[in-house]
């Protein structure tokens, strides 16, 4: 099955007036696909460090970050061949990546997180909180499980109280799009392997 992963123009306007920030449309505005059908972990950070310098004449790629991966059977991993039968890394090892990748690119002072999610109270309101705290120096990227039924990361741009939904800013579609709070929980909630999914957060102070 063929899937067209060019990045395509949408309507940014439509989406950040539902988040009124200036940080969302910054988000927005630097989003954008995966290059290949590993690579949504790459695609994720790529989207992140963009909006962090958010310099409009360069921006970073996902087949930059691949290349610059600190585990060499990653970099194989975000590729068609893979590595021994294995595609794409965990949520611990995106979190390991994260701070190499931050440090090849010059940027310090972070603070990487990781939170295993179980479909329960005390994760809804720990994401909640969390979702609320999301700004120009505060960065979720969620792992989930996809439609595909694979795992899946991408970067959330907000939480909409009044909907109870979350902007998902899916590197594999064509644009970002609204997911019902309970639909998040149940992706997040899910097991990869033996551990739970959940989500990565970067504090990047300027």
């Amino acid at each position: 099955m063929f899937f067209d992963l060019e990045n395509k123009p949408f309507d940014i306007e439509k989406f950040a007036s539902a988040i009124p920030t200036d940080y969302v449309k910054t988000l927005l505005c630097n989003y954008s696909r995966q290059s290949n059908y590993f690579s949504c972990a790459t695609a994720s950070l790529a989207i992140v460090l963009n909006t962090i310098k958010f310099d409009k004449k360069f921006k970073i790629t996902d087949k930059e970050l691949i290349s610059s991966a600190p585990v060499k059977k990653w970099s194989t991993r975000f590729t068609e061949k893979g590595d021994n039968g294995v595609w794409g890394i965990t949520l611990d090892e995106l979190a390991e990546m994260t701070k190499s990748i931050f440090k090849y690119f010059n940027f310090e002072n972070l603070i990487i997180s990781t939170c295993k999610i179980k479909n329960d109270n005390k994760s809804k309101n720990k994401i909640i909180t969390t979702l609320n705290t999301l700004n120009d120096e505060f960065f979720l990227i969620a792992n989930f499980i996809s439609n595909f039924g694979i795992g899946h990361f991408s970067p959330i741009a907000g939480y909409n109280k009044e909907h109870d939904s979350i902007l998902v800013l899916d590197t594999f579609h064509s644009e970002p799009y609204w997911v019902t709070m309970n639909a998040f929980m149940q992706g997040l909630a899910s097991k990869d392997g033996n551990s739970y999914r959940g989500f990565l957060t970067i504090s990047h102070k300027q």
